[in-house]
Order: structure tokens, then C-alpha cells, then sequence
């Protein structure tokens, strides 16, 4: 089970991307206000089969419990957001899925609501929900023991800084879990400004006392840097290649950019830490 894929905006739809590993996320509704729901199903299996055939790995966000059945073969990871990670439901989900998943801090910044529902998601379940054979089906699962937090910030501030990775590593450790986390380095550990992300996570990575938690980051990425609001003329005054309402970096290519020396800083770090571990 599995939920994903990508709109060129050229079509009046929605594209997110994640840098490291590709992340996608798909709404069923474009700036239109037109819900095309199976367009977007049918183009979101392309675009995730068109990003296997490249041998790069796919992570999704997964927005509901049903889409999931349509792209499970295409997805490597998985992600819980911030404003579903305390939902049973997508607990649920979570227990089904066969790749490692996610789960933000919530809305707050609140680490406690991950943690609770990496525990319930490492727990089989049975639900009703629809089977292979797109019929309403008994689910039952024996639970997904790959699962983790996500640091992401929040209306409390910024939670990726080396103190709250610590915190959020003895908290796991109490509620019996690896100490493994993944910073968001957008959203709320941006303050919304996307040239801010990653700051300070190149130490991290680097620093002995914290680099063998971070699993992972996440980075908003796009062809073009920023974001755009629908103008005033409407949907059709969108540009093309620019994503809208989440700014993002731009990917490596011509011009200046700002992701090409963020993910070479983290790259060095890594090195580094693992020269110092053997």
C-alpha cells in the first residue's frame, strides 16, 4: 500500500519534490479546484515508474488509506505527515506498508504524538479497507517494524538542533525504539524560508555526538528556486516548472544554486564520520 506522484503545473497541478531520495506528493484536487482524482492516479504511476527506470529510489507522503494500493510496487519510503501522524488510521496504514516509514512531530512541534504512533504502527492490526483486487477487504497486518520520527518543527520553533535530537533519542530509547531520526529541513525548521534549509545539519552529520542519529534529511528541491502564489489572472498565469505555495531550492543545473554546496557539506561530513568510525 502506498500513496504518491507528481502534476507538471503546466496542467494545473502540484509537484514536491525531496533531494537524497526522491520524494512525491500528489493531491487529487489541482489549482483549478477540479477534483481529478483519476488522472492523477494514472499520472502518478507514471512519474514513479518513470523515476524506478532511472534506479533512483521514490519516498511519498502518504495523504489517505486507499490510494496506497495503486503504487505500492514504486515506493522505497514512506512518510506520515505532521497533520496525520496522530490519526489511528494512518497507523494502520503504516502497519501495512513493506518499506520504512515516517511520522512527523505534530502541527506543535511535539515529538510524543511520532513517537506514540511508531509504536501502534510496529503492532499488527485488522481493519476493513480495499484489497489487490480493489475490493472492500479484511486487512490484517503484522506490522511495520522499520518505522521512525521525523523532526520537521513547528509552532513551537525550530526542533533540529543537536539538543533536540537528543531529546528525541532518549525518548525513543524509553519507549523501546531505535534511535534513528530524519530532520526535515524544510517547513517549520526553515521558518518557511527555504535558503535556511540544512543549516547547521552539516555539523551535525559531521559531530560524533549526534551523527550516528540522523538517519536521513529532507530538502524541498525543484527546477526552479522559490514558489509562486496563483495570480490574480488565474490558474493559467502559473509558469511553468515553478512549484507554488512551498518554496523550494533550486536543483543543480544551470545558474547559481543552492543545493549542490548544501549536499556536498553533507556529503564531506558523512565521509568524515565514517574515516572516524573505521
Amino acid at each position: 500500500m502506498q500513496q504518491s506522484g507528481a502534476w507538471p503545473v503546466e496542467d494545473g497541478l502540484s509537484t514536491s519534490t525531496f533531494a537524497i531520495i526522491l520524494g512525491i506528493r500528489t493531491e487529487s484536487a489541482s489549482v483549478h479546484m477540479k477534483m481529478q482524482i483519476n488522472k492523477g492516479l494514472h499520472i502518478a504511476h507514471t512519474r514513479l515508474l518513470d523515476v524506478a527506470k532511472l534506479g533512483l529510489p521514490a519516498g511519498c507522503e502518504f495523504l489517505d488509506t486507499i490510494s496506497p494500493q495503486y503504487t505500492t510496487n514504486l515506493v522505497s519510503w514512506g512518510a506520515i505527515g505532521a497533520r496525520t501522524t496522530e490519526l489511528q488510521v494512518h497507523h494502520k496504514l503504516t502497519s501495512a506498508l513493506s518499506m520504512p516509514t515516517s511520522f512527523k512531530n505534530s502541527m506543535d512541534g511535539s515529538i510524543g504524538i511520532a513517537i506514540d504512533a511508531c509504536c501502534a504502527a510496529r503492532s499488527g492490526h485488522v481493519f476493513l479497507s480495499m484489497g489487490k483486487e480493489g475490493l472492500r477487504s479484511i486487512i490484517e497486518t503484522t506490522g511495520n517494524l522499520d518505522v521512525h520520527v521525523i523532526l520537521c518543527g513547528g509552532a513551537s520553533g525550530l526542533n533540529y538542533a543537536a539538543e533536540f535530537v537528543h531529546e528525541t533519542c532518549q525518548k525513543l530509547v524509553k519507549a523501546g525504539l531505535p534511535q534513528k531520526i530524519m530532520i526535515d529541513c524544510s517547513h517549520g525548521n526553515s521558518s518557511k524560508q527555504h535558503h535556511k534549509q540544512a543549516d547547521n545539519i552539516a555539523h551535525q552529520l559531521e559531530s560524533e555526538d549526534t551523527s550516528s542519529f540522523i538517519m536521513g534529511v529532507m530538502i524541498e528541491s525543484n527546477l526552479v528556486e522559490g514558489c509562486q502564489d496563483i495570480p490574480a489572472s488565474g490558474p493559467a498565469g502559473l509558469k511553468r516548472q515553478f512549484l507554488y505555495l512551498t518554496a523550494s531550492l533550486k536543483v543543480s543545473g544551470h545558474g547559481d544554486s543552492w543545493l549542490s554546496p548544501m549536499l556536498e557539506a553533507s556529503r564531506s561530513s558523512i565521509r568524515c564520520t565514517n574515516f572516524a568510525q573505521m
